[in-house]
């Protein structure tokens, strides 16, 4: 706080011009931008505003930037609102809304950005439905060399080949991605949101030496229908991706995502060298909660620290293949779908003083044949065994196993302590275990996590749409139109107040029912004298919002007779016709 005051004093004059902006209008000097709501597409050079110079400060208090006509989807949104340049560098408030990039710091060093608001900017259509998970909707991470991230998916802030720059206070939900740290190193990204968002909240790439603290990257998702399918489809609310190197995060809140943390060491690492990696992070204090697939997710890298984050309600607590070297310590990690913790081919690991509980397998090891990547550059020069795992001072219940172990070498399984379940599950050759159990639980110094007023725990509150996930700004029916079914069953989100169907069309019967702590429902049946197919819409109330709903029933009828077959048609085709 007392950086920024600092930053705050050093660079408000009072005496600064006002200007209005327009296209392509390159900043050089202090100004103050107007107030009001400008509607201004991005058409010449790259950036509606460009701000250049040194010491260069923008203050847009109440100031919007609109880069698309209204109707226009966000996967047509184009162009970029603001391009910062040159070096220190300061902008304050400013809401840019319909651009493929919010704002985008390129290159230098030394800028400040605080509350800017990028919210609203470009996001593909996704083409999952409550009933089916559509393969295209998974995104490619892996590569992003030449900006691929931010020129296909967007952005709310992208900052490429900067230094020491500053996001602090900002805020970028309902876009594809919110911030994306592009080969910039010693950057801070502070008590800024970038929830619901389709995408990645912060993801780095080649970036290292950053701080990443205190912000909220929730419900950061795709691929996912409760109890239908989770997929997640590469999506996380923090991402660290390629060669990305001892940056600290802690204290994020990356709750509902596809994976809360995914850290992954690269292509040029796994197929090309062998070498490298993203390792050395610190990840302290951070809330991973709800994971669609994995609370943390760390793989092919080297000497990362996790420690004191809490992992509830995820598929895999933390996933850590290929993982070398790492400290896996003091974590909450609780009611995951498969495992606490599992790690196939990992070696010289350290899992100490965790709490795992209501989980299938508390700890998973495992080595199994896997020729593509026991074959590839990393395979080749690094140890792909599984082996040399410390496991202690654990408190492991809840589980059919504490410990399941395949194929594995030298694991010591010491001062654990694992009341009323089995302790080890091995299978295979796993010369050199040792198991030596806790008589009483050993003291966990593990960080108090409560769940926040109104933070809608577990993962039946991801609710995702055509463009993102519901943030439950406003009540909707979920989902809007059902097809092929006997009967339609509608949920209305967002309102603890009574709904009202007000009117509908179709040879239907429809049904309203409210419970105290359920979602409203709203069924539609085939009325008495429907026939097979029943096309319906109807219109609701929850408040001041109206709702529409709409589908198709099928309404089958059968006569079904029974009989003996003794023949087998095979044999005796006549029979069988």
């Amino acid at each position: 706080m007392l950086e920024i005051l600092a930053v705050l004093l050093l660079a408000l004059p009072g005496d600064a011009k006002v200007i209005e902006p327009k296209d392509d209008l390159v900043i050089t000097e202090p100004v103050r931008i107007k107030p009001g709501v400008y509607r201004i597409p991005d058409r010449g050079e790259p950036g509606v505003l460009r701000v250049d110079g040194e010491r260069v400060w923008v203050i847009m208090d109440g100031v919007t930037i609109l880069g698309a006509g209204e109707g226009t989807p966000p996967d047509e949104y184009r162009g970029t609102g603001l391009v910062v340049r040159g070096r220190d560098c300061f902008i304050r408030g400013g809401t840019w809304r319909g651009f493929k990039v919010g704002v985008k710091v390129d290159g230098g060093g030394g800028h400040w950005l605080m509350h800017l608001d990028v919210g609203g900017n470009y996001a593909g259509r996704l083409h999952s439905t409550p009933d089916r998970e559509a393969p295209e909707d998974w995104l490619r991470p892996h590569e992003n060399d030449e900006g691929q991230w931010a020129r296909k998916y967007g952005a709310g802030i992208w900052i490429r080949g900067a230094k020491k720059v500053r996001a602090v206070g900002c805020r970028g939900r309902g876009s594809q991605n919110g911030l994306i740290l592009d080969r910039s190193t010693e950057c801070v990204v502070r008590d800024c949101d970038f929830s619901f968002n389709s995408g990645w909240g912060i993801a780095l790439w080649r970036s290292s030496d950053n701080r990443i603290e205190k912000n909220r990257c929730d419900w950061c998702v795709r691929g996912y229908s409760h109890g239908v399918y989770a997929r997640g489809q590469d999506s996380a609310g923090i991402l660290v991706f390629e060669q990305s190197s001892r940056n600290r995060f802690t204290g994020n809140s990356a709750t509902h995502s596809g994976d809360g943390f995914f850290l992954y060491a690269g292509e040029e690492t796994l197929r090309r060298t062998g070498e490298g990696g993203s390792n050395d992070n610190v990840i302290v204090g951070n809330d991973f909660s709800y994971a669609v697939a994995n609370g943390i997710e760390a793989t092919f890298s080297t000497g990362n620290r996790f420690e004191d984050n809490r992992l509830v309600g995820c598929h895999y607590g933390i996933w850590a293949g290929y993982s070398r070297n790492s400290v896996f310590s003091r974590n909450l990690i609780r009611d995951c779908a498969f495992a606490g913790v599992a790690v196939e081919h990992g070696s010289g690991n350290e899992i100490r003083g965790n709490l795992i509980e209501n989980c299938p397998a508390g700890i998973r090891l495992w080595w199994d044949p896997d020729p593509d990547l026991l074959g590839s550059a990393y395979g080749k020069k690094n140890r792909t065994d599984s082996a040399d795992t410390m496991i202690s001072g654990n408190v492991i219940r809840g589980v059919k196993a504490a410990l399941s172990v395949e194929r594995s070498t030298r694991i010591r399984f010491l001062g654990n302590y694992v009341p009323g379940s089995r302790a080890v599950e091995k299978k295979g050759d796993c010369p050199g275990l040792e198991v030596e159990l806790a008589k009483s639980p050993p003291a966990l110094h593990l960080r108090e996590w409560k769940e926040e007023p109104g933070a809608r725990p577990g993962r039946r509150n991801i609710i995702m749409g055509e463009w993102g996930p519901y943030d439950f700004s406003k009540p909707i029916l979920h989902p809007a139109r059902i097809e092929g079914r006997d009967r339609a069953v509608f949920e209305v989100l967002g309102t603890e107040g009574p709904v009202l169907v007000t009117t509908f069309t179709g040879d239907v019967t429809i049904s309203m029912r409210s419970v105290p702590g359920e979602r409203p429902r709203i069924t539609v049946v085939p009325g008495p004298e429907a026939g097979s197919y029943v096309p319906f819409t109807f219109t609701a109330r929850a408040g001041e919002a109206k709702l529409a709903g709409a589908g198709i029933l099928l309404n089958a009828r059968w006569r079904v007779r029974f009989w003996n077959w003794t023949a087998d048609p095979r044999g005796d085709p006549a029979a069988y016709r």
